[in-house]
C-alpha cells in the first residue's frame, strides 16, 4: 500500500490510550511495568514459540501491567503484525509496537494495526530521520519512546520534548546487558521527564533501585517469558496491593 493510502487509512478518531499518562506516579508501592511478548530473541533463542498474543496480553493486563510491548519483527523475534491486532481486541491498555522503525510507512502502519506507541532507536537513526519519524508519529497520533544507550544519544532524545526516554541496558553490538547504563544516565535526565528502563530487569529489588533514581517505568520481557508463570512474576515486580 502506498504511504499516501496508508496515511489516509488511519482512523483519525480512533481511541488513543496514552502510555505517557500512565507513567505518572502510581499508587504507593507499585511501579509501572511495560510487559513484553516475543516468541524469540537473538540473545535468548526461542522463548514462547506458541505464544497466543490475545491470551498473554489479557493476562498481563489482569496482573496490572501499565502497557504491553509487542515485537513484530519476524526474522529474529518470530513476530507478526497481526499480533498487535489480536492483542488490541483483548485489552484496554497501551500497546507499544517494538520494532526497528526506519521509515514513515512503518509509523502509519503501527497506527493502522492498533498500536499507541512506537520505538525509535537513536543509535539506528540519523538525526534528520529521527526528526522525520517523530513528526510522523505526531501526525499519526502515536506516542514515541526514543531509546538511548549513552549520554550523546540521551542529549539528542531530550531535544524531543514529548518523547518518553527509554534507557536500554543492552549493548546492541554485543547483546550483553549492564544495569550500570541506566544507573549512569539517571543523573542526566531532567527531573519530571518521563523515562523508563529497558532490558535486564529481573527482580523487585532492581525495580525499587531504579525508581529511587527517578525512572517512571520498566520494560520487561525475557524474565517474564522465562518464568513458570509470567503473570505471577509480573505481579511481583509491580508490587503494592
Amino acid at each position: 500500500m502506498p504511504l499516501s493510502a496508508l496515511r489516509n487509512s488511519v482512523d483519525k478518531n480512533r481511541k488513543i490510550i496514552s502510555l505517557a499518562a500512565r507513567l505518572k506516579a502510581p499508587p504507593s508501592g507499585r511501579v509501572n511495568i511495560i510487559a513484553e511478548m516475543k516468541r524469540a530473541s537473538p540473545s535468548e533463542g526461542e522463548l514462547l514459540p506458541d505464544l497466543d498474543p490475545a491470551r498473554l496480553a489479557l493476562e498481563y493486563e489482569k496482573a496490572g501491567a501499565a502497557a504491553v510491548s509487542i515485537l513484530t519483527e519476524p526474522a529474529h523475534f518470530l513476530g507478526r503484525d497481526e499480533d498487535i491486532r489480536e492483542a488490541r481486541k483483548a485489552i484496554n491498555i497501551p500497546i507499544l509496537r517494538k520494532d526497528f522503525t526506519v521509515d514513515p510507512w512503518q509509523v502509519f502502519q503501527s497506527a493502522a494495526l492498533g498500536a499507541d506507541v512506537i520505538l525509535l532507536i537513536a543509535a539506528a537513526l540519523e538525526r534528520g530521520l529521527l526528526r522525520e519519524l517523530y513528526a510522523a508519529a505526531g501526525e499519526a497520533r502515536l506516542e514515541a519512546i526514543i531509546e538511548v544507550h549513552d549520554l550523546p544519544e540521551l542529549e539528542t532524545a531530550l531535544q524531543f520534548p514529548d518523547a518518553i526516554i527509554g534507557v536500554n541496558n543492552r549493548n546492541l553490538a554485543t547483546l550483553k546487558t549492564d544495569l550500570e547504563t541506566a544507573r549512569r544516565l539517571a543523573a542526566a535526565i531532567p527531573p519530571g521527564r518521563k523515562a523508563i528502563v529497558e532490558s535486564g530487569i529481573k527482580t523487585r529489588r532492581e525495580v525499587e533501585m531504579f525508581t529511587e533514581l527517578g525512572y517512571r517505568g520498566f520494560l520487561v520481557g525475557t524474565s517474564l517469558l522465562k518464568s513458570k508463570s509470567p503473570e505471577k512474576h509480573l505481579a511481583e515486580l509491580i508490587g503494592g496491593k
